[in-house]
């Protein structure tokens, strides 16, 4: 039986009175973009696992049978290195969002930005040429388009051609050997020889490795915010082994290039 029309009046005359506040749950996650997020992160992670396997392969190319066991711990070494760059990567990408007002999707797709050029430059050193010191005691590949020199023992790599004709874009690596007869282990050698690092200080980064021996890094303070200059020093076999790294106004361009040639370095006997 409908209701009488002076009860519907009343009810319509109730809900005009009434004024409730309504909240709305603006904080509540939306689920589809949290699976966005998710699926994001999956892709980043397999990006990831990519380089981890091309290393991987890649550096167990580089083994010679013949070397056994010594050889496997420096793969191992070097395996373990690139998955601690990469999580350093991942993990970096929201404090990345907070420190530069990015958000936290662009801090994530800047960081798989960096991978993918990783990838690349990994898949280009692959068919870098390479040359061998036996002066030095050692091997490392270089860019196509660089050009090498070694004289009296000091490999030069130059990311140009002509000294006369310099660039203001440009990179370098000098490696050098001293002769460490006592065995000293690296800060002690340089304590003995402080005119080497005169303006450059040690670096917080840890686990350096080159050659798969450990090495300590020395950078040069108070250098323009697009430039490089570090030092590299490796203790192997008696010897102090001098690795300068420099670019001048190319750091974006040419740091994982840098990097790349000396993760190429290998000692030999």
């Amino acid at each position: 039986m409908p209701p009488k029309k002076s009860k519907v009046k009343s009810q319509k005359s109730k809900v005009k009175k009434t004024n409730e506040l309504q909240f709305i749950p603006v904080n509540d996650f939306d689920p589809r973009l949290q699976t966005k997020q998710r699926l994001v992160w999956l892709i980043a992670g397999g990006i990831g696992l990519m380089i981890v396997i091309f290393w991987f392969w890649t550096l167990r190319q580089n083994v010679s049978p013949r070397e056994g066991t010594d050889n496997l711990d420096k793969l191992g070494q070097e395996v373990e290195s690139t998955i601690g760059d990469l999580k350093n990567i991942f993990d970096s990408a929201k404090n990345m969002a907070n420190q530069s007002g990015l958000t936290e999707q662009q801090a994530l797709d800047q960081a798989k930005m960096e991978v993918l050029q990783q990838i690349k430059v990994n898949i280009d050193s692959a068919k870098w040429p390479i040359h061998t010191s036996k002066v030095l005691g050692l091997s490392l590949q270089y860019p196509q388009n660089w050009t090498k020199k070694e004289t009296k023992g000091i490999i030069t790599l130059s990311s140009y051609e002509s000294p006369e004709n310099v660039p203001e874009v440009l990179a370098q690596v000098i490696i050098s050997k001293m002769e460490n007869p006592d065995g000293l282990a690296i800060n002690d050698w340089l304590s003995q020889n402080t005119d080497a690092i005169q303006d450059y200080l040690p670096s917080e980064e840890k686990n350096i490795f080159v050659g798969g021996v450990e090495a300590a890094k020395y950078e040069q303070s108070g250098i323009g915010a697009n430039d490089i200059s570090y030092f590299l020093y490796v203790e192997h076999e008696k010897n102090i082994f001098e690795i300068k790294i420099y670019s001048r106004n190319g750091k974006n361009l040419y740091e994982p290039l840098l990097e790349q040639v000396v993760k190429t370095i290998k000692f030999i006997k």
